[in-house]
């Protein structure tokens, strides 16, 4: 007899190894994000060229998509992490000395990785087109 879950599909899909990597890239460059993003604010949004206009419009999504990808990480261990590397700018020696002190510095990897998939998969799903 043949069990449903052998033909069951996957609602969402898995992030790619690529997914990954843009995720991680984009988590890197967040505090460069909110920096421009807020450049552009104290200039004046009607002042921006509308090249300019659009960069501004694209890094606030993209700010936005990424907050929002951490808040979904359901893991609060996980979630403080990449919180404490990435949103607080904390480099990732930093981040393993930090956590280290209650955890093997493996685990903290472990947990970043973790962590950075789960930002691609959210993502992933939240800019589905």
């Amino acid at each position: 007899m043949e069990n449903d879950f052998d033909n069951q599909i996957e609602l969402f899909q898995r992030a790619t190894l690529a997914d990954i990597k843009e995720s991680k890239k984009h988590l890197k460059l967040f505090m460069k994000y909110q920096a421009m993003i807020a450049e552009f604010e104290r200039r004046g949004l009607d002042t921006l060229s509308t090249q300019q206009h659009e960069v501004y419009q694209l890094l606030k999504n993209r700010v936005l998509n990424l907050q929002s990808a951490i808040n979904l990480i359901i893991d609060a261990e996980i979630k403080e992490m990449i919180e404490y590397r990435y949103i607080k700018g904390n480099k990732h020696v930093v981040t393993i000395e930090h956590f280290a002190e209650n955890m093997d510095d493996r685990t903290v990897e472990r947990k970043l990785c973790k962590g950075i998939e789960s930002v691609a998969e959210s993502l992933k799903i939240m800019t589905v087109k």
